[in-house]
């Protein structure tokens, strides 16, 4: 459940608000298809019993193991948290996400309750929140 909400987060930065909804669609419809995928490499491997001596249990293991190991070596190389850390984006394309997610990544005001009374006035926040918790 943590990646979905981790997934969501690294979103938000890439993209202004409007463009973040069609992403966070996507995002959230490829985690149900991995999930009905999961299922039928479960399917699989469930049969895989005594193949190499090993039950199926164990492959289950051995492979998925293996494929989450991969994934998350390739992925802490490339994947690039925010723009600020991107080396492949050049200072131009840089500010330009700036601009259009109007995000410096770094907020130096403290938040105040006037703030948050302030988020929570406008319904699609709420709605938003009730969403988000309720995956």
């Amino acid at each position: 459940m943590a990646h979905k909400k981790t997934g969501y987060y690294v979103i938000s930065f890439w993209y202004s608000r409007e463009e973040a909804q069609k992403r966070f669609t996507i995002y959230a419809s490829s985690i149900m298809f991995a999930g009905a995928f999961g299922g039928l490499l479960a399917t699989a491997i469930a049969n895989m019993d005594n193949v190499r001596g090993l039950s199926n249990w164990r492959w289950v293991f051995i492979v998925e193991g293996t494929l989450t190991v991969i994934i998350g070596f390739v992925s802490f190389f490339l994947v690039t948290d925010f723009p600020r850390e991107a080396k492949w984006l050049s200072s131009a394309e840089k500010e330009l996400v700036f601009a259009k997610t109007q995000s410096s990544e770094a907020h130096t005001k403290p938040v105040t309750v006037r703030d948050v009374l302030s988020f929570f006035k406008d319904p699609r926040n709420v709605l938003g929140g009730i969403i988000y918790f309720s995956e």
